[in-house]
């Protein structure tokens, strides 16, 4: 990795609901996978820099992102992340390099790491990565992974990450949100047509989220609210969606890391969408023995056998660490039909699970692993 020292500093502006008068340049790091066109920074911001200029995100030729970015939160005072009436920026210490891809078939790989220095700061570093692949069928979206450390002094308890994201999609007037629990995606479309677009959590369950943003800029308490409400709403009415969605707690001791990851995807229509959001959960999977990055795997989630199934399909999981852990079946609309298993499961032995779908429907289903450290899906078609 390549940390360079950074000698000057973006100016930490205010912004309302119009564009600032300054743009401030940056080099960004460009994907480009034939599908998706999107940049990363070295600032937080997803797709367009500080002055709101750049690539966005581009899905088949349609531009759907005005402005997004990361979002690290202790309380509803202290919420680190431009999302304009929330100024508070994060500062570059490495600009943009590339980064070879730890995924199979993925060649566009960039790396930038900040902090969140410069008003009020929680006391972290945030080293980001970012991947994309211009191999089918893996061409829909873009990951976001970040190893966020703790250089506060102490312990850091009840921490949150986001991302906050202003999709105008065809314009925005006449944008709607909702949220897929099964792909844990939060997806903006224009009632107008076009294509969907959305930001999905995939390293920890979902904290919270808010689809129907557009009463006004959310201050720091505004987008810990959505963070941390345990759930939300789908937008109840056509509007500038400015949507933000969440994960956590976290608590992290003084000088160690936690490694939450995203994924910033599209689709041709609401379904389209969801499967590329579940495609991309799963790429990121990590097995037990360390990757091709050096650092020791979270988990290993087999394959459900047999597939397709009737009535009965087997799987089992192996955690690196003792954690708790929820497993849960999701149907094609995103519904919990089946709680597998809710508790801790022990470090090294494989476990054993059975998804027994005598009571449902023949159709696809999801199988959703969630631990501390981790989330897996794998898909299961139940035939009768």
């Amino acid at each position: 990795m390549n940390y360079l020292a950074t000698t000057s500093r973006l100016g930490v502006f205010a912004m309302l609901l119009a564009m600032p008068a300054l743009a401030f340049a940056q080099t960004p790091g460009e994907h480009d996978t034939g599908d998706v066109q999107s940049a990363a920074y070295d600032d937080g911001a997803w797709g367009r820099d500080a002055g709101f200029t750049g690539t966005g995100f581009v899905f088949t030729g349609e531009q759907g992102l005005f402005a997004g970015n990361l979002l690290i939160g202790q309380s509803d005072t202290q919420v680190s992340g431009q999302a304009y009436a929330n100024p508070q920026e994060f500062a570059t210490l490495a600009a943009i390099s590339s980064v070879v891809p730890p995924y199979t078939g993925f060649d566009q790989g960039f790396e930038s790491e900040y902090d969140d220095s410069p008003e009020d700061p929680i006391g972290v570093s945030i080293l980001q990565h970012t991947y994309s692949s211009s191999t089918a069928p893996n061409t829909t979206f873009v990951i976001y992974e970040y190893w966020i450390t703790n250089n506060s002094g102490g312990e850091l308890t009840d921490i949150y990450v986001g991302n906050f994201s202003d999709w105008d999609v065809l314009g925005a007037v006449d944008n709607q949100a909702c949220y897929d629990a099964g792909s844990q995606l939060l997806y903006v479309w224009s009632e107008g047509g076009g294509s969907y677009f959305g930001v999905s959590v995939l390293s920890n369950t979902v904290s919270g989220w808010d689809a129907d943003g557009s009463a006004g800029n959310p201050d720091d308490a505004g987008v810990w609210a959505a963070m941390t409400n345990g759930g939300g709403v789908c937008s109840a009415a056509v509007g500038d969606r400015r949507v933000t969605i969440g994960q956590g707690p976290y608590t992290i001791p003084d000088g160690e890391s936690i490694h939450p990851s995203f994924c910033m995807v599209g689709g041709t229509d609401e379904a389209d969408v969801i499967a590329n959001a579940l495609d991309c959960a799963a790429v990121v999977m990590v097995a037990i023995e360390p990757g091709p990055d050096g650092l020791p795997g979270t988990h290993n989630l087999s394959s459900i056998y047999p597939n397709p199934f009737n009535p009965q399909a087997n799987f089992t999981l192996e955690v690196a660490e003792q954690q708790s852990v929820r497993i849960a079946v999701y149907d094609a609309l995103g519904r919990e039909v089946a709680m597998l298993f809710n508790g801790t499961l022990t470090a090294g032995p494989e476990h054993a699970f059975t998804f027994d779908g005598a009571g449902l429907p023949s159709g696809v289903y999801m199988v959703r692993a969630t631990g501390e450290q981790f989330t897996d899906v794998r898909r299961v078609t139940l035939m009768k």
